[in-house]
């Protein structure tokens, strides 16, 4: 088996087992994601009509009439604001997708009428891979306007930007393949854009969960907004010493909640030095900040753990509600802290 058709074929069975899941998953299910679905079936069909895969087939032939390169960035483009909540008039739609309908009716109407049309197509093919490249990356650069004019939450855009930098990528390695055929004469680089396109793919997978993490943090946050505060009140505390208005600051506006949390922030509110923080800690607490600020973490995970409310959500998206930045701090603090993990807390917590 030649090296080439087994890694194209490997390549775009990937793409589409992974756009099957976007659109059968309970998981992944839902209607932004049937556009990005839509934009890695686009993408596979490209790649084998460019690498011929099905050459000599009626399905080879109508790739051939289809213009489907005009389209992957549209569909992208709509799931970008779908997830943005933002409406796309009708009119933007059309405009959109004009360049695929005008050049498949093109193609279609040059193959019924045989010879007619051609000197139209002889003109268009010979620049026709900067055509799509250009209006492809005009429609991913508008996406990335609408990403950075919206009010969505920094870590959201930060993989939208990076999702739409991804296809961004592999249309311009598209573009250097045209060029590397052009000055070497070779196939070999053909590979790479299967490459760059699973590169693609494995962005998309990061960002959907880092999507799903969100939401379900937001999920979580709406649940916990009853949360009960502490009977002890910062507002009384001139008769409280230093170290009890710490857990009552804790408790009263869960500060440990924001990953980002360090002593000098918290020192602040306080009033306090962030050296004299870290001094009654150790006196009057025994303990030091990152330790403090970890064991109300944890404690806030456990109940979370223990209430059935909270079942349906993953593991990573309580550890991060919770404070923590990665799921691996998580289950390390939790693990140094409990004993056990956090999943098996959980299933101990579910049999009693």
């Amino acid at each position: 088996m030649e090296t080439e058709p087994f890694v194209v074929s490997i390549g775009i069975t990937i793409v589409l087992f992974f756009a099957t899941l976007l659109l059968t998953s309970q998981k992944y299910k839902s209607r932004p994601n049937r556009f990005l679905a839509a934009s890695l079936i686009t993408l596979s069909l490209l790649m084998l009509r460019i690498h011929s895969v099905l050459e000599g087939t009626i399905f080879s032939e109508l790739l051939d009439f289809l213009r489907i390169e005009y389209v992957f960035a549209v569909f992208l483009y709509i799931y970008i604001l779908e997830i943005l909540n933002v409406k796309i008039p009708k009119i933007t739609l059309i405009l959109l997708f004009s360049p695929f309908l005008f050049f498949s009716s093109l193609y279609l109407f040059s193959h019924v009428f045989e010879g007619t049309l051609e000197h139209i197509l002889e003109i268009t093919e010979g620049f026709e891979t900067y055509m799509v490249i250009g209006f492809n990356m005009f429609v991913i650069t508008s996406a990335i306007v609408k990403v950075y004019q919206s009010s969505v939450a920094m870590r959201l855009k930060k993989w939208l930007y990076l999702i739409s930098a991804s296809l961004l990528a592999v249309m311009l390695f598209f573009l250097m393949l045209e060029f590397a055929e052009l000055l070497f004469d070779v196939n070999f680089w053909d590979s790479f854009g299967i490459v760059m396109t699973l590169f693609f793919v494995g962005t998309s997978y990061v960002g959907i969960q880092q999507l799903q993490i969100q939401q379900e943090q937001e999920a979580i946050q709406k649940v916990y907004r009853s949360t009960k505060k502490s009977d002890v009140s910062t507002k009384s505390a001139v008769t409280l010493n230093h170290y009890a208005q710490m857990q009552a600051l804790m408790l009263d506006e869960q500060l440990f909640r924001e990953a980002s949390l360090d002593r000098e922030v918290f020192a602040e509110k306080l009033g306090l030095s962030a050296s004299s923080v870290t001094r009654i800690l150790k006196e009057e607490g025994q303990t030091n900040f990152k330790d403090f600020i970890n064991h109300y973490r944890i404690q806030l995970a456990k109940e979370m753990l223990i209430d059935v409310r909270f079942h349906v959500f993953s593991l990573e998206a309580i550890g991060k509600e919770a404070g923590f930045k990665s799921r691996s701090t998580f289950y390390e603090t939790f693990k140094k802290e409990v004993g056990i993990s956090p999943g098996a807390f959980k299933k101990n917590a579910c049999v009693l």
